[in-house]
């Protein structure tokens, strides 16, 4: 078997795209609503594990308490043709780097947040025009291969989220109240640290001063 670093994504129908997270017996857990590859045939299947499906025009795999699981395929074969390993795709950054040409453009805003505002798993794409903190709330969710929309009831507002998640890949620069809010949702702290550069020969900054987001605290070393 041919090593593969998951997740890969397979889209379908133009409306959805789904996340493979691996192959059936060979992942220590199962996400609903995330897809496994049955190695033996390389069908791909839907987990429906803790909730009910949330589509039924897909096969699916229905996971126990225990580990075991029944698949259940569907009756339409243009559908059974989609979904298989032939048909993913990578979106890790080294296979991004080593199949786009120079200056090649990819995409343009506006399909880019229907693409987003459509599909399952929302993956954000980092521009040179974003700002610092866009930047790095963006790079957090891709590296945490995160679906955010499990996050919708940690927000008081119905569509907090998606409000949210509009702002991020907007052209609008991120306030720090947003880069917090980010933070908080994903489950993680920063550090700032302020280093001299050495162009102020006069009042150099002797040290250094680091905030961390975890204690709100200011020190001067």
């Amino acid at each position: 078997m041919e090593h593969r670093n998951f997740p890969l994504y397979l889209p379908f129908r133009g409306d959805r795209t789904y996340s493979i997270l691996g192959y059936i017996g060979q992942v220590d857990t199962y996400i609903d609503n995330k897809g496994y590859i049955d190695e033996p045939t390389g069908k791909i299947y839907i987990c429906s594990k803790d909730k009910p499906p949330v589509h039924d025009d897909t096969p699916v795999i229905y996971v126990k308490d225990d580990g075991t699981y029944t698949l259940k395929d569907v009756n339409a074969p243009q559908v059974a043709e989609v979904f298989r390993d032939a048909y993913l795709y990578d979106l890790s950054m080294p296979t991004i780097l080593n199949t786009t040409k120079e200056h090649e453009v990819l995409y343009n805003a506006e399909a880019l947040a229907d693409m987003n505002a459509a599909t399952t798993v929302f993956i954000p794409t980092i521009n040179e025009t974003d700002d610092p903190l866009k930047k790095i709330v963006k790079q957090l969710i891709i590296s945490k291969k995160i679906d955010i929309n499990r996050l919708k009831h940690k927000l008081p507002e119905k569509y907090g989220l998606t409000n949210m998640k509009s702002a991020l890949i907007g052209k609008t620069k991120m306030s720090i109240n947003n880069f917090n809010m980010w933070f908080e949702l994903l489950g993680a702290t920063y550090e700032i640290t302020v280093t001299d550069n050495g162009t102020d020969t006069q009042n150099p900054l002797i040290g250094q001063i680091r905030y961390s987001s975890d204690t709100n605290r200011l020190v001067e070393e």
